[in-house]
């Protein structure tokens, strides 16, 4: 069992709340179970969606093939993550009209990422964003393409109309979800952003946080904290970053001069969980 945390944003004060079973996959607001059925037999994952305050069972769905990788990283929106070269991305594009491609597109039909906003609560998708990060693989002597047998290290996260695609060589590229605009790549890994305010923490070392302008890629703030993050969230109301590390701090970050001289250069702790 592990135990919840709860961070009072007006004072910094972290307090315990209920434990959790860290063997149930957790999300914000939905409880999501996985039945991975013999696919010789059945060929196809069910993906049941349950209210994560009743336990009500909301909504369901079958992927004939390769599962999505499934994060949430806002209230309400599910982020569904497949490889093109893959078969199920190419029937989700199938059924829906919601497709965007992105600039930067590639003409390898089977090169690239899908990324899917889902409403959380009934299973509708939002929106599509078709992305050309590869996967570790190639062309062969055989016709057709292999992968390759390192492990496929690519995700996606979503903050508002903000889509950051991490790919195999630890790069990372921002794009607009309505239009596909290319706005900014850097290398690392991305562990927070808000569309509000136009900002996104991204982390590339142990303890390192840096935080960019998504309008022009420009470096804004670069610090170390104690241990590895964890966590991380904008506050847009605040205009502050709170950071979690793996040595239970809690840290904020003032961005309300992100866009100025004024940015703050460091960051304080503020708490610090008993363990």
């Amino acid at each position: 069992m592990g135990q919840n945390l709860c961070l009072n944003l007006k004072t910094g004060a972290v307090s315990q709340t209920g434990a959790y079973d860290r063997d149930v996959r957790q999300r914000l607001d939905v409880r999501l179970d996985a039945d991975w059925q013999d696919r010789e037999k059945t060929f196809g994952t069910e993906l049941r969606v349950y209210d994560d305050k009743t336990g009500s069972a909301l909504w369901k769905k079958r992927f004939r093939k390769d599962p999505p990788v499934i994060s949430q990283e806002e209230p309400g929106v599910l982020v569904f993550f497949w490889g093109m070269e893959g078969e199920t991305a190419w029937d989700e594009i199938a059924h829906s009209s919601l497709l965007t491609k992105t600039a930067d597109e590639t003409h390898e039909e089977h090169q690239g990422v899908l990324t899917e906003l889902v409403d959380s609560h009934s299973g509708a998708v939002l929106r599509q964003v078709m992305s050309p990060e590869g996967a570790n693989s190639g062309w062969g002597k055989e016709p057709g393409l292999y992968v390759s047998g390192e492990k496929d290290k690519r995700f996606a996260r979503v903050y508002g109309n903000l889509v950051a695609v991490h790919g195999n060589e630890s790069n990372t590229v921002v794009y607009d979800a309505k239009t596909g605009t290319r706005l900014m790549a850097f290398w690392g890994q991305p562990i927070a952003g808000s569309s509000e305010l136009g900002l996104l923490a991204a982390t590339n070392h142990d303890q390192e946080v840096v935080v960019y302008d998504v309008g022009t890629g420009k470096e804004l703030s670069n610090v170390m904290v104690d241990h590895p993050v964890t966590a991380a969230q904008f506050v847009a109301a605040k205009k502050q970053l709170l950071i979690v590390t793996s040595g239970q701090m809690v840290y904020t970050l003032d961005v309300s001069g992100a866009r100025g001289p004024s940015i703050s250069q460091t960051a304080q702790a503020v708490g610090a969980a008993k363990p």
